[in-house]
């Protein structure tokens, strides 16, 4: 009995982190946001599931990169970025995967001199309650961690500065 009530206090301890991290940076030179967002490949694979239905992509014991059509519908889903009141739509670059994460590089083109920007991240948000998804976004001088929730899930940031 001592040892199953061990073992199930251990079970307790190994309970899986739900957690995503993203950064968006401006990137002067091609005057576009920058993103970089490193996901759990199981989780991944279960919201894609959500969002696509039964018939999404197997991503956890991957042998291939999942299809970069199926992410770039993930992403601009899951995560939405507006500069002002225009909404912008990523276009995913590289991606790397193994049986432990998956790692999605993007481009927002950004058009203008807005530094006013609204973010949703809802990513596996319907999936965990304890579900965090952390921000680190940097534009010009501006940078600013942010932490989303499955219950909070939109920031407003004004990265006004005057030597972006």
């Amino acid at each position: 009995m001592v040892k199953f009530i061990i073992f199930l206090y251990l079970i307790g301890l190994l309970h899986p982190v739900h957690v995503s991290l993203l950064s968006i940076d401006y990137n002067r030179t091609e005057n576009s946001l920058d993103m970089f967002l490193k996901v759990f490949s199981d989780d991944l694979e279960l919201d894609c599931r959500l969002m696509e239905g039964d018939d999404g992509l197997r991503l956890y014991d991957m042998k291939f990169l999942p299809d970069r059509s199926v992410i770039q519908k993930y992403v601009n889903e899951r995560l939405v970025v507006e500069a002002g009141k225009e909404r912008l739509f990523c276009v995913v670059g590289n991606i790397e995967a193994d049986n432990e994460e998956v790692r999605i590089y993007a481009k927002y083109v950004y058009k203008g001199d807005r530094t006013d920007f609204r973010i949703i991240n809802t990513i596996m948000a319907d999936l965990y309650e304890d579900q965090s998804n952390l921000l680190i976004f940097r534009f010009g001088d501006f940078e600013e961690g942010y932490k989303f929730t499955a219950s909070e899930t939109e920031i407003i940031i004004n990265a006004d500065t005057t030597s972006y």
